[in-house]
């Protein structure tokens, strides 16, 4: 198949799995494959492994958070035979026996790019829930995790690859090398696999830890040192400690907890030596009660070992070398029939003398996967057809796959490589042999998008990161995949590049610019990603002196890069005057003139040295890569100093490495970059760095100017940067937008205590935004604050914004793509946008999300507006029998719903209530919505604690404000609550006096939630707390919670209509009678405009 094109599947032959079709119920059904992919490979399966898991979810149809809700096939231990390659499959053909790794990342996420894919959110796992496993005569998997067996290595072997990868991955995490003495808590099969690596890996000693005897005796047959046999007692644990250590002999350098339980877990940290490490690799219990407080004064890390990543490769040569045989693991194997899966999984499930159940499996052939077939329309580029030679010709696009965008490019600039390739058709190793399209920094804007693209739409202004990694090779696995042997990167042969109208590309390297960046400076993203990855590689911060030997483009970017990252002296180096010149209107410190005369060095070091000054040159990067520059660079550098190859001149140099090493400088070697681009857009966002000056030529996209802009690049002189600028015919289908620009009244606060309604000009409506009539907006406490004080903790009103974010209205306008609402339709507004790019947002925490914009949050406007513009999929429709009223008061009410998810608030969670202002009663409100079988509610008003009786509350107690009255207070909370006592605290309010009541009041084991952001710092008894693990759990606004709110106001499980004491229309007298009333409290609870 073609790349990023969709496929029609051919009916393949009746395939038949083990579906978990209920609670303990297996059945060998029909299990139909996916189309075969171009790098897919289908797998004739032979050897399939049972895991305490696939036992879990037979019993249990669940594991974790995971719940089995829908019939799947189970199983992701395995190895097969491969039966059909996908067209692009190079290193594996029909035959190949194969041991299978069962977890596809996203490759788009942060955590796979940084090579921690095994932490991937949208890891695609067998066997675990929706995603079926691999227990089936056939499966269809990715190529690059199928890994080729050698002749020596059975299927059966590998399949056990896989819980031997968990072990591989838990040494490499614990650096297990010939001086580590590893204990090894749990003798299942796990911990054995765990005791073969750790051996494998050159423990020297190794003690396991199991309560069963049989087991223990097969570890001792495996090579285990010592074996310790123990009780399920927590009262044990001295005694056995002391055993353990006895017949360790030495001291317990790394233990591993293969079982996850708190006993296991308190003897590992009490028996680890003062600064070792326990890897907690059994992740039985979630909540465990373990000594953490002496072990962190021990300085005894705890280190969280989550599957494996990149494992499989040094698993099968540690079977084939002979360093680990599994095979004594395999105690029982059966066929695959009806029959026997149930006796096999009932074995398993039973224990006993059963370490790992193995099914050999018989596979049938089956027929070819699919084709698929995309049409691009012309398209222009710049092709390098020839030496000095290039041409505007038609560029046909590739298909748009479903996580591509297309992009039409604004902005390409010319980078050194590019003239070299134009001059010479070669770069290094690489050659053009075929018509190629050149360039590589670039920008533009998207013109369309895949199916599956989330975070972009058509009108996105983005920098284009220009190299694909192939996501397969143990360096992009590792986080490295600037050297990835398979990088597909623009205008490097023989891949095209981005000089054209169009391209199609990656949407995960696409970077959304801000509204305060040119399309120019996006394009620049590309040099100065080079310049920041050399600043990291060299660790350069405000005790680093930078030398830069080279002002051209990369040179200059560099001295840029560096005193961003806080080099407080930067000294360039070059040969022509004007780049000097630049240099020093950059903000270079000083700069040097020096010749190419290699017989000139000990001079041009000598000025080098004392243009930079008596603490000398910590860092130098070389951006040239001559023998001079990187001779001078050795040779200036300090002694412990580092020179960064950046440049990349000539293959071959001679240079003085001898005097360099024995003065113990080092050199680092950088090429291109990884994960820079957020950071470069940061910097130039920022205005902490600017690339603008470097823009010296700019041109336009014709023959004539393509063939002139080369010229004045190749040329140099007065030339740093030259930059294309396209002019593009618009294509396929893309995004339109509307927007009718009438006048629109809102309330904006212009000053301290001050609220004008004055016009508010509304933004573009974009293709997914909705255009609503706001009809009820409440008035929320930081609302009153910004009005008193121009401020609420960091944020500060600096500008005229206006007010409110706690609303709901009526569609009157929705824009060209949005499919779920319609004018007319009444919705409540969740007042946040989150960037949906950050870690926090693919994570799912995109309430915490740094670059949120919400409602009326300075600098951003908020809803007290006849209309506003947002976001269709953050309005959320009302059913019929709930008021406009209601749905403004989701805003609130989402606060304590999170809150209650935080604190897991269910049937036996008693809960104490600080505060009994709107968020505090919107909490008793929801917590007796989670189920909470008792809530006592504490204020210093009687009359908000009397609306808190009528909501419901079983209790309330009336406060002070005086710190020293917190004993009684708490004693007289613990009455009124009840002899069980609190299990979970929300403070509402955030102060000293209510956090350190919570804290005391809160039985051990318990939570305070933190939910009223008072005080930015406190004096609160911490340590009384942590002594009866009383935890604090942080609560930041919401995630997730308007469907829950609705359907809660829906079902008459939450009445928020009694909260409602003041209305007001939006008139200008109104707006301020509304905003006093609020301020003053008395009687008002939730003060609500009906515009």
């Amino acid at each position: 198949m073609s790349k990023g094109g969709k496929s029609d599947q051919e009916e393949g032959e009746e395939n038949m799995a083990a579906w978990l079709l209920g609670l303990n119920t297996l059945k060998i059904q029909p299990f139909k494959l996916p189309p075969l992919g171009p790098h897919d490979v289908r797998v004739g399966m032979k050897a399939v492994g049972i895991c305490g898991s696939d036992v879990h979810f037979f019993k249990a149809l669940r594991l974790a958070d995971y719940v089995v809700k829908e019939p799947m096939v189970i199983g992701h231990e395995c190895a097969g035979i491969i039966e059909e390659t996908g067209s692009e499959v190079k290193d594996l053909v029909p035959g190949d026996r194969v041991a299978l790794e069962p977890g596809i990342g996203c490759w788009r996420c942060d955590l796979c790019k940084e090579g921690r894919y095994n932490l991937c959110p949208d890891m695609k796992f067998f066997g675990l829930p929706p995603f079926h496993g691999s227990l089936a005569r056939q499966i269809v998997h990715p190529a690059y995790l199928c890994f080729k067996l050698p002749d020596n290595v059975s299927l059966e072997e590998g399949a056990l690859c896989e819980p031997l990868s968990v072990a591989v991955h838990a040494c490499r995490r614990g650096n297990i090398s010939p001086e580590t003495n590893v204990l090894v808590m749990g003798a299942g099969p796990i911990g054995l696999v765990t005791l073969l690596a750790a051996r494998a890996f050159g423990a020297p000693r190794i003690v396991t830890v199991d309560v069963d005897g049989n087991r223990l005796s097969v570890a001792k047959e495996l090579g285990a040192d010592g074996v310790v046999k123990v009780s399920t007692n927590m009262q044990d644990i001295p005694k056995e400690v002391e055993t353990i250590c006895n017949v360790m002999g030495a001291k317990v350098d790394v233990s591993f907890d293969c079982a996850g339980l708190s006993k296991t877990m308190s003897t590992a940290l009490s028996v680890t030596r003062a600064g070792g490490k326990v890897c907690l690799v059994g992740l039985g219990h979630n909540e465990m009660t373990v000594p953490l407080t002496p072990a962190a004064a021990r300085e005894v890390d705890v280190i969280g070992v989550f599957r494996y990543k990149n494992t499989w490769p040094l698993c099968i040569e540690l079977l084939r070398s002979g360093k680990i045989d599994v095979k004594p693991l395999i105690t029982h194997r059966f066929g695959f029939s009806q029959k026997e899966i149930e006796e096999a999984f009932e074995t398993s499930a039973g224990g006993g003398n059963a370490i790992k159940i193995m099914f050999n499996l018989k596979s049938k052939r089956m027929g070819k996967g699919g084709k698929s077939h995309q049409e691009g329309e012309e398209n222009m580029a710049a092709w390098l057809v020839g030496l000095n030679t290039l041409k505007i010709q038609p560029f046909k696009l590739p298909p748009l796959g479903p996580h591509d965008v297309r992009v039409r490019m604004k902005a390409v600039g010319i980078c050194g490589s590019d003239v070299h390739f134009l001059k010479t058709l070669r770069l290094a190793d690489f050659v053009v042999k075929e018509p190629m399209v050149i360039g590589h920094e670039c920008a533009g804007i998207i013109e369309e998008i895949g199916s599956e693209v989330k975070n972009l739409v058509p009108g996105d202004r983005v920098a284009l990161e220009p190299g694909i990694g192939c996501w397969r090779c143990d360096l992009c696995k590792e986080g490295r995949y600037n050297i990835c042997p398979d990088m597909k990167f623009f205008a490097t042969p023989p891949v095209h590049g981005s000089l054209a109208r169009q391209v199609v590309h990656p949407a995960d390297l696409c970077f959304k610019l801000p509204d305060n960046l040119s399309l120019e400076e996006g394009a620049m993203c590309e040099p100065l990603s080079v310049a920041v990855h050399a600043c990291r590689r060299a660790n350069i911060g405000p005790e680093t002196n930078v030398l830069v030997m080279g002002a051209g483009p990369i040179g200059l970017v560099t001295l840029l890069a560096a005193r961003a990252f806080g080099a407080p002296r930067i000294v360039l180096v070059d040969v022509d005057d004007y780049r000097l010149s630049v240099a020093n209107n950059l903000g270079a410190d000083g700069v040097v003139k020096v010749s190419t005369n290699m017989q000139d060095i000990p001079e041009e070091v000598e000025r080098i040295c004392e243009v930079m000054g008596a603490v000398g040159v910590h860092v130098t990067f070389d951006c040239a890569g001559f023998n001079k520059t990187m001779s001078t660079a050795l040779s200036a550098t300090r002694a412990g100093g580092r020179v960064c190859l950046v440049g990349l001149g000539h293959n071959e140099m001679t240079v003085p490495l001898t005097p360099a090493a024995a003065r113990e400088v080092d050199i680092i070697g950088i090429f291109r970059y990884k994960n820079t681009w957020p950071l470069c857009i940061e910097l130039l966002r920022s205005g902490k760095i600017d690339v603008k000056p470097l823009i010296t030529h700019r041109f336009g996209f014709s023959q004539k100017e393509v063939e002139e802009a080369f010229e004045t690049s190749a040329r140099g002189g007065d030339a740093i940067k030259v930059m294309f600028n396209l002019k593009s015919k618009r294509m396929g289908k893309g995004g339109k937008s509307h927007q009718e620009g009438e006048e629109n009244m809102a309330a904006w606060l212009v000053g301290l205590n001050t609220l004008k309604i004055q016009p508010f000009k509304l933004p573009p409506l974009g293709p997914h935004d909705v255009r609503v009539r706001m009809k009820a907006v409440g008035i929320c406490g930081s609302d009153v604050h910004f009005l008193k004080t121009l401020r609420l903790a960091d944020f500060v009103v600096k500008e005229p914004m206006v007010i409110g974010h706690e609303c709901a209205g009526i569609i009157e306008e929705i824009g060209s793509e949005v499919k779920n609402l319609v004018p007319g339709d009444r919705v409540a507004l969740e007042p946040g946008i989150s960037c949906w790019r950050c870690d926090l947002c693919k994570e799912g925490r995109y309430n915490i999300c740094p670059d949120m914009k919400f409602f009326a949050i300075p600098p951003v406007h908020g809803s007290l507006a006849r209309q506003v513009v947002h976001p269709a999929d953050l309005c959320f429709k009302l059913p019929d029998n709930l008021s406009l009223e209601e749905g403004a008061m989701c805003e609130p009410l989402s606060v304590a719903v999170h809150a209650c998810r935080r604190a897991n608030i269910g049937p036996e969670t008693n809960v104490l209530v600080m505060g009994a202002g709107p968020i505090g009663l919107v909490t008793l409100l929801a917590a007796r919505a989670f189920g909470a079988p008792r809530i006592v509610v504490v204020d210093v008003d009687d009359y908000r604690l009397s609306v808190a009786n009528n909501l419901g509350a079983d209790g309330v107690v009336k406060v002070s404000t005086n710190m020293q009255d917190i004993p009684e207070e708490v004693e007289r909370i613990c009455e009124v609550m009840g002899a069980v006592g609190v299990h979970v605290t929300f403070d509402c309010a955030g102060f000293n006096k209510t956090m350190s009541t919570a804290l005391s009041a809160t039985r051990a084991g318990g939570k305070v939630c933190l939910v009223g952001l008072g005080h930015n710092e406190m004096t609160v008894p911490l340590t009384p707390a942590a002594a009866r693990e009383v935890d604090i759990i942080g609560i930041f606004r919401y995630k997730n919670t308007w469907p829950l709110c609705i359907e809660l106001l829906r079902s008459g499980k939450i009445d928020v209509k009694p909260l409602i004491t003041h209305r007001f229309g939006f008139s200008q007298k109104e707006v301020e009678e509304a905003f006093e009333t609020s301020a003053h409290g008395g009687d008002a609870i939730k003060v609500m405009f009906n515009l």
